[in-house]
This record gives structure tokens, sequence and C-alpha cells, in this order.
């Protein structure tokens, strides 16, 4: 037996301070797992709504622009079988376009696996007022599509 200078047993590890220290390894491996699933999450969900933000852009700035055939083909499939293009087209030519838009705010869902979202907007028109509105969209295909059936003011 190992013995210290003034006679006594050093004191070893006992099973306390084992548990303690396997206590605080699987505490700190947890919260870093919840760290970098939050942070996960979080560029999921962000990446998301980047892109059906994305979409909505380019079918309103599609509008804006005078390309309505463009804006079309970000309508959803389902819309399209409904609505051709020549009539999606001559709607929104005799419609009066907004002149610019500015998104406010963007909401993404997933309900039974469809992935949804809502992109709020404010329009101005041409003669300078003002209008707000919801754009509905959805993934088809693993592609975000506009889902609106009303032209735009």
């Amino acid at each position: 037996m190992a013995s210290t200078v003034d006679g006594q047993q050093p004191r070893g590890r006992g099973p306390i301070r084992r548990v303690l220290v396997i206590v605080a390894v699987v505490l700190v491996v947890c919260c870093g797992g919840g760290i970098a699933a939050a942070y996960g999450l979080f560029h999921l969900v962000n990446g998301e709504t980047d892109a059906a933000r994305g979409t909505a852009e380019r079918y309103l700035a599609d509008l804006e622009a005078g390309r309505p055939a463009d804006a079309y083909q970000l309508t959803c499939p389902d819309f399209r079988s409904h609505i051709d293009e020549a009539t999606f087209v001559k709607v929104q030519r005799d419609t009066t376009q907004a002149r610019s838009h500015r998104i406010t705010d963007t909401s993404v869902s997933s309900v039974n696996g469809q992935r949804s979202a809502l992109v709020t907007v404010e329009l101005t028109k041409p003669d300078g007022s003002g209008d707000r509105m919801s754009i509905p969209l959805a993934v088809v295909g693993g592609t975000w599509y506009v889902c609106s059936v009303t032209p735009l003011p």
C-alpha cells in the first residue's frame, strides 16, 4: 500500500466523484446536441422562408414589369389546370397593377407533410395609394408556387 509522507492513505476517487463527472459529461453532450438541433432547425426554417419569399418576389416583380406570362409560370400546377395562361394574362392586363411592393412578413408551416407559406406585402398603386395583401404559396414537387387566384390590385 502506498502512503503519504504523513502516513495517511491517499484519497481515492470515490464513486460519487465518478457519478458527478459522468453527469457533467452527459449534460454537456445533451446541451451541445440541443444547441446544434436548434441551430439546424433555425437554418432549415430560414431557408424555407427565403425560398417562399423569393418566389413571391419574382411573381410580383413579373406582374409589375408587365410580364404576366412569366408570373403565370410561378402559379401552382393545380391553379394552371383550372385557368389557362391566356385567361390569366388577359385578367392581369385588364387589372391595374401595383407599381411597387414591399414584403413585410413571411410565415411558413407544414401540415401533414404539406409545406405552405403566407407572404404579406404592401403594394403601392400607380396613384400612390397603398394596399396590403397576403399571397399564399405551397410546395409542389420540391418547388414553391404562388397559389393566388385573384389578380393583384
